[in-house]
């Protein structure tokens, strides 16, 4: 910003003007115009990443919402499991508990 301001005072101080450029004016369509092509070219890109993120998002709700279930399911079958191991299974082991195998 101090550079354009210096560069604006030393060519008020001077009298000269910058040479205009016609740079954006090659195919016709004015300055205007390039621009707008280029807005629309930002939007469109902008556009086409709000969707893909929006699809990522979107997809990674859902699995973290799976994972919930698959935790959930994990843990019911694992307490049912551990109940199992506390009971006895035939009447030998009614009285007393399962013994465990000798190495």
């Amino acid at each position: 910003m101090a550079i354009l301001l210096i560069g604006y005072i030393l060519r008020k101080k001077s009298g000269k003007q910058p040479p205009k450029t016609n740079s954006l004016n090659i195919t016709g369509i004015g300055c205007h115009g390039a621009n707008m092509i280029l807005t629309i070219g930002a939007i469109l890109l902008f556009g086409t990443l709000l969707v893909n993120s929006n699809n990522i998002i979107s997809s990674n709700s859902q699995i973290a919402a799976q994972n919930e279930y698959y935790i959930s399911a994990l843990a019911i079958g694992q307490s049912v499991i551990d109940e199992a191991k506390t009971k006895a299974f035939d009447q030998q082991t009614v009285s007393s508990g399962v013994a465990s195998p000798a190495p």
